[in-house]
């Protein structure tokens, strides 16, 4: 494999849903980026000047890169070279929706120990290599996935409301920091972690209406 796809390696992306298919694909493993972001939410405090910030949800990871389809990889029974439309094709369903499932089918990006699994939310593709006919034998896409498990997975993955996160709450009458640090930390002993995260000396001169943060232990 010469030429145009020296240095670029083997990989594959398994559909999970459906077909269960297999494309395979080469690309070049110094060009891909991993981001992921978190988001925040202002809300503000009776009295106060600033706004409080406070956590309001996460995102998704997503995942970018180049792949190269070529024919050379996987000949067709007569030898040739395959025409990388066969795989495009398979490429497309994973931005169509899927009559069964009502929405386009997860994959798993595989190469070595990487594993991705997700579904594709953009793709581009572009031809860079033809027969004497004008069959594409070679393709590039540049592809973003975006991390995605199935329901099952995801209803072992963190509960929302556990001392490992950090919440919200508001002071109001017959409520006090022993109670809400009963209530979130399963102690009413640990009210001097709420105290210390909101700067409060006092815990009996709390303000009503304040909004206190409740940090993860």
């Amino acid at each position: 494999m010469a030429g145009q796809n020296e240095g670029l390696t083997k990989a594959s992306i398994n559909i999970l849903d459906g077909t269960n298919e297999y494309i395979p694909v080469l690309f070049n493993p110094s060009e891909y980026s991993i981001s992921k972001s978190v988001n925040y939410a202002d809300s503000r405090s009776i009295g106060g000047d600033e706004a409080i910030t406070s956590f309001a949800s996460g995102s998704s990871a997503t995942m970018k890169m180049t792949l190269y389809f070529d024919g050379h990889i996987e000949p067709d029974a007569d030898g040739k070279p395959k025409d990388v439309n066969d795989w495009i094709a398979v490429m497309y369903t994973l931005v169509e929706i899927d009559g069964e499932l009502h929405m386009p089918p997860r994959c798993e990006f595989e190469w070595g120990s990487i594993s991705f699994e997700g579904v594709v939310t953009d793709m581009e593709i572009s031809y860079t290599m033809f027969d004497s006919e004008g069959k594409p034998l070679r393709a590039k896409m540049d592809v973003t996935f975006k991390h995605s498990v199935d329901v099952d997975a995801s209803a072992h993955g963190t509960p929302l409301f556990s001392p490992d996160r950090s919440k919200m709450r508001v002071m109001h009458q017959n409520v006090n920091l022993y109670q809400i640090a009963d209530e979130e930390y399963g102690s009413c002993g640990l009210w001097r972690e709420i105290a210390r995260a909101n700067k409060i000396a006092n815990p009996r001169k709390v303000e009503m209406g304040q909004a206190l943060r409740v940090p993860a232990i």
